[in-house]
């Protein structure tokens, strides 16, 4: 487990800060004229604020050493010395051992989807949007059957749609760049497993279009497929806000 520790300054800038949560990327200037990247729940951060934040370092694969706030004393723009402290809230301890029995998860959420859609009050519901978060690949089953498996979640439904089956992978590693949403021609032929993600998730509905293009930060065109791949926190957390859009489908 990561040994924590703690970094002080001020903030320089902020880089992404998600209003409806409080999840923040920020620039920290540290007393020792350091510019350290702070990732965490920090709602309402601002420029020239004072900090005092304890936590782990992480290493994202495309943006580096980030700091994971755990919590955080605070110092308001105006000089007042009056500190605030906030602590973040942990609703699981990842752990990043044992296998990944994904078949035996997917069987579960095709039961549970079942049950719920065939549910005559919710028979003219918005389908169920299911996330699937993994760090690695299914080790209770091969291709075929998770091939098989995602395929069956994703033919079940009400009157208003079928499930969206999203799978994300969220990795450490830095020998490939993040995928988010990405089209057919994205996926890189040499990589097996975003291929099968790929196959494994369902098309978007056309209606997320902008919000896709927002997370992924470009104009490109659908059809995006919902999956992602060597996904960052920050990365999570919007794909995750995906799954909270309302949508008028005319």
């Amino acid at each position: 487990m990561a040994e924590r520790s703690t970094v002080e300054g001020a903030v320089q800038s902020l880089i992404f800060q998600n209003e409806d949560n409080g999840y923040t990327v920020l620039s920290l200037l540290t007393d020792d004229g350091e510019l350290v990247t702070v990732v965490g729940c920090i709602p309402c951060a601002a420029p020239g604020e004072g900090m005092t934040v304890t936590g782990v370092w992480t290493n994202h694969p495309s943006y580096g050493p980030q700091f994971a706030a755990e919590s955080v004393e605070r110092r308001m723009p105006d000089g007042e010395a009056t500190f605030r402290k906030i602590s973040m809230p942990a609703w699981i301890a990842p752990k990043a051992v044992g296998q990944t029995p994904m078949y035996e998860a997917l069987l579960q959420i095709r039961d549970l989807t079942q049950a719920w859609c065939t549910n005559p009050a919710h028979s003219e519901s918005f389908p169920p949007i299911v996330f699937n978060i993994t760090d690695g690949e299914a080790s209770d089953c091969d291709q075929r059957e998770q091939l098989a498996i995602c395929e069956k979640i994703r033919t079940i439904g009400t009157t208003d749609g079928k499930v969206l089956l999203i799978n994300i992978h969220i990795a450490t590693t830095s020998d490939s760049r993040s995928l988010l949403f990405p089209t057919e021609e994205e996926i890189p032929t040499d990589n097996r497993y975003a291929r099968l993600l790929h196959d494994c998730s369902s098309p978007m509905p056309e209606e997320l279009s902008e919000a896709i293009r927002q997370v992924r930060g470009d104009l490109a065109m659908p059809p995006f497929r919902g999956m992602s791949y060597n996904t960052s926190i920050a990365e999570l957390i919007a794909i995750l806000n995906i799954g909270s859009i309302s949508i008028k489908i005319q």
